[in-house]
């Protein structure tokens, strides 16, 4: 009787009762959904580690600290160098796109260095203010009419995050991430790059549009664009052409470094251009300041700006009138898009540089350490953080050896909050618009359009659903709809599975032979009822017996159990009878019917094949 199970789901049950042996070898792994063979025990083997291994999962750093060399000290103090250069205007002009004063920029891009130091695991990884995750912020923003309010919220926002990716981390549910389709995720990337860009225009043109919808902004942008400010309008073109050139001063790959001042001007040419941001926002600064000297005020400049460092203090767990309850009910969805927003820029940048520079990370801490640097940075005034692609591989091309130069990155950024923010009132809009525009538009990657095409066009569906959506109510709603549009592809063929049909005429009489190609579940439990009824009813020879071909079914629920007990017995009231063939005892004897152990089938095939058709 052993010997003729052929069906996974006999393995599946031996196997089970061989884990149970104790004298089996710990080397047995079984992998699926229920891979641990107990549910909902954690995976986490903490309990047979030493408490100091356990430290080191949670403080990354003590790893790492006990193989520093001196030799990696120069390539992260200028990696960080770097990075805190380019960090702090990006900061300044991230804060304009969230809608927030400029120097919550600056509060958002410290302490996310300094906690991921010590708690991430790859050398890679700049935490901080990103493009996204400030138009996030600028669509919730936008509900909140009083300043006062919008800035409360947001940063209650960030310390709901941090808790979601934290709990995340710790539960090991970074499952959920997957979810994210990458049709999906390059869509919102891409929407969210012409959105930014396209809301930049006005600030280019020096115009004043209150809206922050994208598509009532170009409206009016364009309607207004007789009320340009060519003076803003000036300044923003140099500071793009001037970014443009700054950014291929960098010496190529191939540049000889045998002399000293060979090795002075590389590493100049290279900082120059690394620092781009920084020298562009500077110059601008510096001419406004000379405009200003001569009375001459014609440059837009921002307001309120609050000079120093920000209040230490736990964020307003309610804003206004409202109770601690409502004010969390009317963050809504934002509890869900944030974490995992921010968790799939982090994710993805991660893995993609640690397979580039051959190293591994751990996705779980890397889950812990940006909710950490979230809950943390709350304290700070910030707003929600995440990876930043374009620092992080700026890191990368500095040669960074470990996460030592986020602490580089993090002083910098936080000398300049303390000693600069008095003087981000004298930075002109239009450069930080331009700052804006040169960082996004290299997101914009139609090309995965056409590759799509050529391996699914089925995947075609989320992403252009994705833009629409994006384009239409906004990126948090436009994400979830295309969550929810990948989310129904991969369910789809569970309630429309493969199902083969064959009708075959021995000996023994008329025989349907039904083989699905799978496991059945409760969604497709109608259809497979659906299609045994009209094959019964398309045979013209009378009564005759159905056999369900089992050999590639290996589980079922107790929905599809309940409904196949109905549908025997309506076969059997049609005068037809029913038999289950390959088909292991745990899952047939649920239906107390026989089993039929037989070889494989012959006869005559009709080619009736249900396929799924997404």
């Amino acid at each position: 009787m052993d010997a003729a199970r052929s069906s996974s789901s006999a393995n599946l049950e031996d196997a089970r009762h061989f884990v149970k042996d104790h004298n089996v070898d710990d080397g047995l792994k079984i992998y699926g959904a229920y891979q641990s063979i107990r549910p909902f025990r954690f995976r986490c083997p903490a309990s047979k580690r030493s408490p100091s291994w356990i430290i080191r999962q949670i403080l990354p750093f003590l790893t790492w600290m006990r193989a520093y060399h001196a030799s990696f000290l120069e390539y992260d103090i200028i990696a960080g160098i770097s990075v805190g250069l380019t960090v702090i205007p990006q900061s300044i002009a991230y804060a304009a796109i969230a809608g927030l004063p400029v120097q919550y920029g600056l509060y958002t891009s410290f302490m996310g260095a300094f906690i991921y130091a010590i708690t991430g695991t790859s050398k890679d990884v700049s935490l901080g203010p990103t493009t996204v995750m400030a138009l996030l912020v600028a669509q919730k923003a936008a509900e909140y009419p009083a300043d006062a309010d919008k800035v409360a919220v947001i940063i209650l926002l960030t310390f709901y995050t941090g808790c979601v990716q934290l709990a995340m981390g710790i539960f090991q549910l970074g499952f959920f991430v997957d979810f994210v389709s990458l049709a999906v995720s390059k869509a919102f990337i891409a929407a969210a790059a012409v959105i930014i860009a396209g809301e930049q225009l006005k600030g280019l043109l020096g115009l004043k549009i209150p809206s922050d919808h994208f598509l009532v902004v170009v409206y009016d942008t364009f309607a207004q664009i007789k009320q340009t400010n060519y003076w803003d309008l000036i300044l923003g073109v140099c500071c793009i052409i001037s970014l443009i050139i700054l950014k291929y001063v960098a010496p190529k790959p191939g540049f000889v470094r045998v002399r000293w001042y060979d090795k002075l001007a590389f590493q100049t040419l290279r900082l120059v251009s690394n620092a781009r941001y920084a020298i562009v926002v500077c110059a601008a600064s510096a001419i406004e300041g000379a405009l200003l000297s001569q009375n001459i005020d014609v440059l837009t400049l921002p307001h309120d700006v609050v000079p120093g460092l920000p209040p230490v203090a736990p964020p307003q767990f309610h804003v206004g009138n409202s109770t601690n309850w409502q004010t969390f009910k009317s963050l809504g969805s934002s509890l869900v898009v944030f974490p995992l927003i921010s968790l799939l820029e982090l994710l993805t940048i991660a893995k993609s540089f640690a397979q580039e520079n051959r190293y591994t990370i751990n996705s779980s801490q890397e889950f812990r350490a940006v909710g950490i640097a979230n809950i943390v940075s709350s304290f700070f005034s910030s707003y929600p953080l995440t990876a930043s692609f374009s620092r992080s591989a700026l890191n990368a091309q500095c040669g960074v050896r470990t996460p030592a130069a986020g602490i580089v990155t993090g002083g910098i950024a936080i000398l300049a909050t303390a000693f600069l923010t008095g003087w981000l009132h004298f930075v002109p809009k239009a450069s930080l618009a331009a700052v804006i525009m040169c960082a996004v538009l290299p997101n914009i990657d139609l090309s995965v359009a056409n590759k799509m095409w050529k391996v699914r066009k089925g995947d075609l569906f989320p992403y252009i659903v994705t833009l629409l959506a994006c384009f239409a109510v906004g990126i948090e709603y436009g994400v979830l709809i295309g969550i929810f549009v990948s989310v129904g592809l991969v369910l789809f063929p569970l309630a429309r599975p493969t199902v083969a049909v064959y009708h075959s005429n021995n000996s023994t009489g008329q025989e349907i032979i039904v083989t699905p190609y799978g496991n059945i579940h409760f969604p497709a439990i109608g259809y497979m009822r659906k299609l045994i009824i009209e094959h019964i009813e398309m045979t013209e020879m009378g009564p005759g017996r159905v056999v369900i071909d089992g050999s590639h079914w290996t589980d079922l629920d107790y929905s599809v159990a309940a409904r196949m007990k109905d549908l025997i017995k309506e076969v059997q009231n049609l005068g037809w009878e029913i038999n289950f063939s390959e088909m292991s005892d745990m899952v047939s004897g649920t239906f107390d019917t026989p089993v039929i152990r037989r070889p494989r089938r012959t006869g005559s095939q009709d080619s009736i094949i249900s396929r799924t058709d997404p």
